[in-house]
């Protein structure tokens, strides 16, 4: 997305949030790109640093193997859809 100095500065929020869901903005001072705005990724350093200043807690929870590795397809032949389809005509 591309904007203006200027419609930057009267539509902050909006441009915020389109920022938030993962949209770069370009923005223009007379017609010349002079910074990008975009979403912020935290890093382990600064997420090192926000534990340490008591911001953040560590987590302490281990994530599931299924989740790392999810189960791989074993050739079923389920169709969610039919499946879905049957329900709702079950139901009426």
């Amino acid at each position: 997305m591309k904007t203006m100095v200027s419609t930057i500065k009267t539509n902050l929020s909006y441009y915020l949030n389109q920022v938030a869901s993962g949209e770069p903005i370009v923005i223009f001072d007379r017609d010349r790109p002079i910074a990008t705005l975009q979403r912020y990724i935290p890093t382990a350093k600064s997420l090192t640093s926000l534990v340490r200043r008591g911001i953040i807690q560590q987590g302490s929870a281990s994530i599931p193997g299924e989740l790392i590795h999810p189960p791989v397809d074993d050739g079923c032949e389920i169709n969610l859809t039919d499946i879905l389809s049957a329900e709702r005509n079950e139901s009426y």
